[in-house]
């Protein structure tokens, strides 16, 4: 997990901050449908990997990076006319390890818009393993704030029978702070069980900081040592204590390899 981080960390530096290109970003009722979509899909021997990737915005194009050149090779690549990106990947068996795929949506400035993050292990036969994926997308519609007081809430699926709940931590606790947190059951027949539900949580602004501040959601199960999933928002705190999201990362840990 560092290590995927890591490299997100020098993209994102690199890059600036995606906030402002996400008011320019024309709207679109699919999106947040798009950002959930399944991008990529294993093939069925194992040892490729296919990634599908929308596009949904005039001026932005994918540009993909390997992190580690000598493990993966691109066996086919293809663009279509609505920007939409397609393409299929294998090891070239000359080294064993994780090696990630890096996908960022770009303008002609190379601001990215979103960032996909796929982190796969090769193992020496050259079968693939995702350990990871990672989706950096604005349009994210688990969170909203309110502009008149600056609130932010999250809403996030979770069914507490399965013992997953969701936690989070904060990188600057005296910045912001938790006002309300519950989880709120799915209506359902009383006789059903295993119902889900909502987790639902809203935060408000302290004081006014110099620089960003994370909030990471982690949905897991308190006697496991990861979550399988993670949810990070980096926001700002302005002069009067509002909250502002500058960048959403959704983080799912898929297979970890021991």
């Amino acid at each position: 997990m560092k290590k995927i981080l890591s490299i997100l960390l020098v993209l994102i530096l690199s890059l600036g901050c995606t906030a402002a290109l996400a008011e320019t970003a024309p709207a679109d009722d699919n999106a947040a449908e798009a950002a959930d979509a399944p991008w990529y899909e294993m093939g069925d021997d194992g040892y490729s990997v296919r990634v599908t990737l929308p596009g949904d915005t005039e001026g932005y194009k994918w540009v993909s990076e390997i992190s580690v050149p000598e493990m993966m090779k691109v066996k086919s690549e293809s663009t279509a006319e609505d920007g939409a990106y397609t393409a299929a990947y294998t090891a070239t068996m000359e080294q064993a390890g994780t090696v990630s795929l890096i996908f960022r949506y770009v303008n002609d400035s190379d601001e990215a818009l979103k960032t996909r993050v796929l982190e796969l292990f090769v193992n020496e036969s050259g079968e693939l393993f995702v350990e990871s994926a990672l989706n950096q997308d604005p349009s994210a519609d688990w969170y909203e704030i309110e502009p008149e007081t600056g609130v932010l809430t999250v809403r996030l699926s979770a069914n507490a029978t399965t013992g997953y709940e969701w936690t989070f931590t904060s990188t600057d606790e005296s910045a912001v702070e938790l006002i309300t947190s519950e989880y709120v059951e799915d209506e359902a027949d009383a006789d059903l069980v295993g119902v889900g539900g909502t987790y639902v949580a809203s935060f408000r602004g302290l004081k006014q900081t110099a620089d960003t501040l994370e909030l990471t959601f982690s949905y897991g199960r308190s006697w496991e040592e990861k979550p399988i999933e993670m949810r990070t928002l980096t926001l700002s705190v302005d002069q009067d204590n509002k909250l502002s999201v500058e960048r959403v990362d959704l983080f799912d840990i898929i297979a970890p390899i021991e």
